[in-house]
């Protein structure tokens, strides 16, 4: 078995919870990571079988282990692996501001490809009878090519000679609904649980790093975190949505192809629904994936804008438009024209009471049937009288005939008593029954006009009336603080500062990589991101969290001292809101969230529109003849 003691170590390039990785001196091809304490037992065991195995095909995916470090003792506290060519974490990548500091004029056929290599380095593990098991966001790097190398090796399930050895670990935003709150520990691992962190990863480069699960609750009560989601099958991107619905600005399901929004539902999907199986495999995603690359098209508006074809227009110049800019390229003109206009604002509330009074009205009917004709409210009164004027003098002459000893009388009881019942029937009780079962009807067609998309209508016209309030008060404190249209230097690197300063774990109490996904999938990834008003659209973060991530951005302002010679990252965001005053970009990152919000509400209304126009003509008949009934029964007194 290769062994060899430790070499001398160069500088420190990553860190994790076992231990850390280290240059090597003598050798630039190769890195050493050694562990905070030494390895024993199981640990040990595994690792001596992973190098003995050697990589064999994963050679070209995986950074395997080489050769063992052994201390003084014997013990294993590290060993040496090639060094991975490709410079990022996967998270850098599907991360808008990352990619963008990283990877300026990377577009989104490059993530189909990144997503692709990611599968196709998942399925040849599996191929090898390997289980990644800690599927994270820092599992695999990426290089300025796509192609990918998975890392942590040490960590995956591997079998040597009829054993197995587990992986131990893993991320709850990456583990399977099955696995959630499991000791990993015990548990043999398979390639079907890999599928579902394959699957995240593969949702979070598409859809510009929004986690699957991370949503906004359709009711109170429902998940605020995303391992709870995951937990639930809160899959956001359900239609219609059970327990999550998308977070504001989160790019549609329809940027991918039919296909893979399959693949997307039978991946989270739980399988105890009918028609549920096995998740998709590696194989399948990399199949799809490959495919989907092949059918892209540029944008004849801007080059960086790649999107699938079968899609009439580009989602790319549409974000754009509400001032989120997710490739860079041409910048979009909005936002380097946006200024403290409060008109414009005042503009969005006026179209807002529009589109809620107009989702009322979707959702409500009050169509009134014609007026009853006088000559039949006459007819009918008259009929309802019928029994008493035939039935009672029956009776009454039935009944003097019997005391002055006709006892053939009597016999003319039972045809009285049957004129009588038979005239309640047949005015009476068959219009009530009839108008019983027309509101039943009724209620069933008018409670389909009121389905799951207006319900969502609904709540995102609420979310907006809260939301332009917080709107409102940000242009309010922009303007009292006096700001110009050009942000000073000082501002502006102030601004580039914070967009520095990524939330990741440890940098705020309470703060894990569950919350960090969750931020990011609402658009806030940097202290520069923090608002209040964006971060209370993120479910679960109260005042006691908010207050802590404030403090800590508060504390980075206070350490930052001007740099003259300091040059801003080139970001969309920083690009999109250069000369502009701190308090400006956070009224027009807030106004540009409600705008899409709007355009959300919009969209739906127009659903709404056309559902209403297969059902009216149902309504309409229905409610009339529900009407006439009524209108009878009221005659008749």
């Amino acid at each position: 078995m290769p062994l060899q003691a430790r070499p001398a170590l160069g500088e420190k390039i990553g860190e994790g919870g076992e231990g850390a990785v280290y240059a090597l001196v003598s050798s630039p091809a190769e890195v050493a990571k050694i562990y905070r304490q030494p390895l024993v037992g199981e640990a040990a065991a595994k690792l001596e079988a992973m190098v003995s195995a050697g990589p064999g095909t994963l050679a070209i995916h995986a950074a395997w282990p080489r050769s063992l470090l052994r201390g003084k003792d014997g013990r294993i506290d590290g060993f040496i692996m090639d060094r991975a060519g490709e410079p990022f974490d996967i998270h850098e990548v599907y991360s808008p501001r990352d990619r963008a500091r990283h990877l300026p004029g990377s577009d989104w056929g490059f993530l189909v490809r990144v997503a692709a290599n990611t599968a196709i380095a998942f399925a040849a593990a599996h191929a090898a009878g390997i289980v990644v098991g800690d599927v994270n966001h820092g599992s695999v790097r990426v290089g300025r090519d796509g192609k990918v190398r998975l890392i942590d090796c040490d960590s995956m399930q591997f079998a040597a000679e009829g054993r197995i050895y587990r992986c131990a670990v893993g991320i709850d935003t990456y583990t399977p609904p099955e696995l959630q709150a499991q000791r990993l520990a015990d548990i043999d691992r398979t390639p079907d649980h890999d599928a579902f962190g394959l699957a995240v990863l593969i949702f979070q480069l598409l859809f510009l790093g929004r986690h699957p699960f991370s949503g906004v609750p359709v009711k109170p009560g429902g998940p605020t975190d995303i391992a709870g989601a995951i937990a639930q099958h809160g899959y956001a991107y359900l239609d219609p949505p059970t327990l999550l619905r998308p977070p504001p600005a989160a790019p549609p399901l329809s940027l991918v192809n039919e296909e893979i929004r399959a693949l997307f539902l039978r991946a989270f999907q739980p399988a105890s629904q009918p028609g549920a199986g096995l998740r998709p495999s590696a194989r399948e995603w990399a199949a799809a994936l490959t495919a989907l690359a092949g059918g892209l098209q540029t944008c004849s508006h801007s080059r960086a804008h790649v999107y699938r074809s079968g899609l009439a227009t580009c989602p790319w110049c549409a974000f754009e438009r509400v001032g989120i800019a997710a490739f860079i390229g041409a910048l979009p003109v909005r936002i380097a024209s946006l200024r403290l206009d409060p008109g414009a604002l005042e503009g969005l509330a006026q179209r807002l009471t529009a589109e809620a009074a107009r989702t009322k009205r979707l959702g409500s009917w009050s169509g009134q049937g014609a007026p009853l004709a006088p000559d039949r409210a006459l007819r009918l009164r008259m009929l309802s009288r019928l029994r008493w004027f035939v039935g009672l003098p029956a009776l009454l002459a039935i009944v003097v005939a019997g005391f002055i000893g006709t006892p053939w009388a009597f016999f003319g009881f039972v045809p009285a008593i049957a004129v009588f019942l038979w005239t309640n029937e047949a005015l009476f009780y068959r219009r009530r029954r009839r108008a019983a079962k027309l509101m039943g009807e009724q209620r069933e067609l008018i409670a389909r006009l009121t389905n799951h998309l207006y319900k969502e209508a609904v709540s995102v016209a609420s979310f907006m009336e809260r939301s332009q309030k917080a709107v409102k008060a940000l242009l309010q404190h922009a303007q009292a603080r006096g700001v110009g249209p050009a942000a000073s230097p000082l501002e502006t690197q102030m601004f580039a500062y914070l967009d520095t300063f990524r939330i990741s774990p440890g940098c705020v109490h309470g703060i894990g990589a569950s919350r960090i996904a969750q931020l990011a999938s609402f658009g806030i990834e940097t202290a520069a991101d923090l608002d209040r008003a964006l971060v209370s659209q993120v479910p679960g973060f109260g005042d006691q969290l908010t207050e802590r991530l404030f403090k800590w951005r508060l504390d980075l302002e206070k350490r930052y001292k001007s740099n003259p010679k300091f040059v801003p990252a080139r970001n969309p965001q920083a690009l999109a809101r250069s000369g502009q005053s701190p308090e400006e970009a956070r009224y027009f990152a807030a106004f540009s969230a409600l705008d899409v919000q709007l355009r959300r509400l919009i969209s739906l209304n127009d659903q709404l529109e056309v559902q209403r126009a297969a059902l009216e003509p149902k309504i309409a008949a229905t409610s009339e003849e529900l009407e006439t009934v009524q209108d009878e029964l009221r005659a008749m007194g």
